[in-house]
């Protein structure tokens, strides 16, 4: 994406976000389903605990939508480093996962409905929805001719002339 937007290709770095955004989707889509159908038996390959077992069968269904926004969510991040905007997606993780999906999966676990384990699985799976929404909700609103605008414009202010480093001779 990044490379596409330097060469001054918005086309091509919006096509290769939407594809990724597509695959990641897929592979994610096929994880949780795997989940979702061992969620009765993953507990038996580790344990004979039946508490344990049935623990493990409630999270696993959470740990299945965890993953579609954790695919989703990565991919995001991933194309706003690659648009350069490390830092909106620090923002967004930084409230998705500490100001709503702790606290939330605390309160759920510990709180009023004491749901333990689950609870914090929760919390932290609202978070992490919340983080993937928004991430798409700016990629799908950028605009890409202005991103490769800021993309040469970067490289351009960066640039290195020919023969020289950017470590002091010796230093490395």
């Amino acid at each position: 994406i990044g490379n596409a937007l330097g060469a001054s290709l918005p086309s091509l770095a919006r096509s290769i976000s939407l594809v990724a955004l597509a695959l990641g989707l897929s592979v994610a889509i096929f994880n949780s389903t795997s989940l979702i159908l061992v969620r009765n038996h993953w507990g038996r390959l580790w344990t004979d605990d039946a508490d344990v077992i049935s623990l493990i069968a409630q999270t696993l269904p959470l740990c299945a939508i965890f993953q579609l926004s954790d695919a989703i969510g990565g991919v995001g991040g991933g194309i706003l480093r690659g648009c350069g905007r490390q830092g909106v997606g620090a923002w967004i993780n930084l409230a998705g996962y500490y100001v709503l999906g702790v606290p939330l999966g605390l309160w759920a676990c510990f709180g009023r409905y004491q749901m333990g384990l689950v609870g914090l699985w929760v919390g932290l799976t609202v978070g992490l929805i919340s983080v993937s929404l928004v991430e798409v909700w700016i990629i799908l609103r950028l605009d890409w001719g202005r991103e490769a605008e800021r993309a040469v414009e970067r490289v351009n202010a960066g640039t290195v002339e020919e023969g020289e480093g950017l470590l002091e001779e010796g230093r490395a």
